[in-house]
């Protein structure tokens, strides 16, 4: 027994069957007109626990306040009366930090001309004050005299965990004399003590006092010294040196000769059938 066909059974289209006439007031060209399908569902509800997009405009202070507010402020006061620019309502916002701005962050910018270092005065070897420190040479004075040699260095260093990188201060030569006698009154070409030390420059005085009688006064000479001479005889006799410290020494003792030649070479001529005579 064949099973009765429905009118919207698309499988008997072989058997003849046709969709049904489309509804004659379903015309899509009057679009343009103004006309829209009618949708078969419901318009969605909006939900009340969603704030709507109304509801976040900008509103004025006095549209802010709630009505049960409004109530218990004093009568004199006008809550009717417009802010003159409105505002987010901020009564719900809870999780923004306030903005503290301090009179330093609009302080005006430094002058350009603050920030550009200029050069203080160098300080001397014997810029440390000291009661046993003279400015001038008197009698029974030691004197001593400083030489830089060179200034920073860096060593690469072989170690269990591989090579690494030594930066060694700037170094000095120290020269001390013992006070000169009147049959005497030149310096002696070789010091009594020398030594290569890492103490800064205007501190060398102080390091010749350690090798001076306690009751004993130092002034540094400025006087031209043979600083080759006394480089030679720390090379010679100091057993502690380390390599970095031989190998500047040497340098400086080479370029102290070849200034001495220099200097020799161009402060002589030669004289009239006498000696030779300093130019």
């Amino acid at each position: 027994m064949d099973k009765p066909a429905e009118d919207d059974d698309p499988t008997r289209v072989l058997d003849g069957w046709s969709p049904p006439a489309a509804d004659p007031t379903i015309d899509p060209t009057r679009v343009l007109d103004g006309w829209r399908a009618q949708s078969p569902f419901e318009p969605r509800r909006p939900d009340p626990r969603l704030t709507l997009v109304e509801q976040l405009q900008p509103t004025t202070q006095a549209d802010a306040s709630p009505p049960a507010e409004r109530s218990a402020l004093p009568g004199d006061l006008d809550l009717h009366t417009a802010s003159q620019r409105g505002r987010w309502d901020d009564s719900d916002v809870t999780d923004v930090e306030p903005l503290v701005l301090r009179s330093a962050d609009f302080a005006a910018a430094p002058d350009a001309a603050a920030d550009v270092w200029t050069p203080q005065p160098s300080r001397g070897a014997a810029a440390t004050a000291h009661p046993r420190l003279l400015d001038q040479w008197r009698p029974q004075a030691w004197i001593g005299a400083v030489r830089r040699v060179f200034d920073s260095v860096a060593q690469v260093v072989a170690t269990r965990d591989g090579p690494v990188v030594d930066t060694f201060g700037p170094h000095v030569l120290l020269a001390l004399w013992s006070p000169q006698s009147p049959a005497q009154p030149f310096l002696d070409r070789w010091p009594l003590r020398v030594c290569l030390s890492a103490v800064p420059i205007d501190e060398a005085g102080l390091e010749l006092l350690k090798y001076m009688p306690d009751d004993a006064a130092l002034w540094l000479s400025a006087q031209d010294i043979d600083w080759a001479a006394v480089g030679e005889a720390v090379l010679l006799h100091e057993p502690g040196l380390r390599d970095f410290q031989l190998k500047e020494l040497r340098a400086f003792v080479e370029a102290e000769k070849q200034a001495n030649w220099d200097r020799a070479n161009a402060a002589y001529r030669p004289g009239d059938g006498g000696p030779l005579q300093r130019a």
